[in-house]
């Protein structure tokens, strides 16, 4: 079995001197007969970096994603503050305190409000609008009829 074998152990370090001449030479490739394979060889450097500035993008896209959690959680708790602060607000007694505090002259209403109220066809029947507008257009219509008598 020790005959089948070509190399050494010792040879290895002969390599490695070997290899870091042709390094320095600038001539790797050339003694190592890898020079058939440069397309490939560059195209894996490519693939590797591609792969690592990929994974660079993706830590910064999540580190922007936790610290926007973080920061929609401040929102959160700061809106649940409000809504509790408005609920607290919505009682009668509370607002007349704080405008009293304020020395504001605002107070419960004296009397009720007017509410105006529209002419609305709650039945949806077109001959009792155009009625409507028939009545509203008489007084028109009459006043015009007296004028043209008086002359």
């Amino acid at each position: 079995m020790e005959n089948e074998r070509k190399w050494r152990w010792a040879d290895v370090g002969r390599w490695i001197v070997r290899a870091l001449g042709a390094i320095k030479r600038g001539d790797f490739m050339n003694s190592m007969n890898l020079g058939q394979y440069f397309i490939h060889i560059i195209w894996t450097f490519f693939l590797f970096f591609m792969s690592i500035w990929l994974s660079l993008q993706v830590e910064k896209t999540l580190t922007k994603v936790e610290a926007g959690k973080k920061e929609l959680a401040n929102v959160e708790i700061y809106h649940a503050q409000k809504v509790v602060e408005l609920a607290g607000l919505n009682r009668m007694t509370t607002v007349r305190d704080l405008l009293e505090e304020k020395g504001s002259k605002v107070g419960l209403p004296e009397k009720p409000a007017a509410r105006i109220q529209k002419k609305t066809l709650l039945s949806g029947n077109k001959s009792e609008h155009r009625k409507d507008q028939q009545t509203a257009k008489e007084p028109e219509a009459t006043a015009q009829n007296e004028e043209s008598v008086k002359e």
